[in-house]
């Protein structure tokens, strides 16, 4: 069953971009941005961080709930995986940018729907640990989020001129 989800999921993460695809009006913006993120996450070393973080976090985890997990390579493979699961796909990315510009939280409401439950398919794998994961979610989707409410609201101001 597991397996199934995961498959649904990911059909319907590709179903929703595709949709969200026919809307961009200025695809070599977007590739320059895709580019320059690249370039600029090489050069900050994320990937280490967010590696270190996570290790850091499993400690904490053991800690608190007495258990012992696997080993910290495995761990960070599947930790990292899940954040970038959680955290990176497209619709959340854009559906926080369509809820910035136009207020519209159906694309956002969606992937929560799809995140809940894959979290507690994963949480078999990870447990407590597939909680932290919303910290670093909820920080990465407000940025654009709030981003684009403040460019749409100094956008809209200027109209008014």
């Amino acid at each position: 069953m597991r397996e199934s989800l995961y498959g649904l999921f990911g059909y319907c993460s590709i179903i929703i971009g595709i949709i969200l695809l026919q809307n961009i009006k200025s695809m070599p913006a977007v590739t320059l941005a895709l580019i320059l993120g690249t370039i600029i996450g090489e050069a900050l070393r994320i990937e280490d961080q967010i590696n270190f973080a996570s290790l850091r976090l499993k400690t904490l985890i053991e800690r608190l709930t007495h258990t012992a997990a696997a080993d910290n390579d495995a761990y960070i493979s599947r930790f990292v995986g899940l954040l970038m699961l959680f955290c990176t796909g497209s619709t959340g990315i854009l559906g926080a940018i369509g809820e910035g510009v136009n207020g519209d939280s159906t694309v956002l409401l969606t992937k929560s729907v799809m995140d809940i439950f894959a979290a507690f398919a994963f949480a078999a794998h990870m447990g407590p640990m597939i909680a932290c994961i919303a910290i670093p979610q909820f920080l990465f989707f407000q940025h654009p989020l709030l981003e684009c409410r403040l460019h749409h609201a100094a956008y809209r101001s200027s109209d008014d001129w």
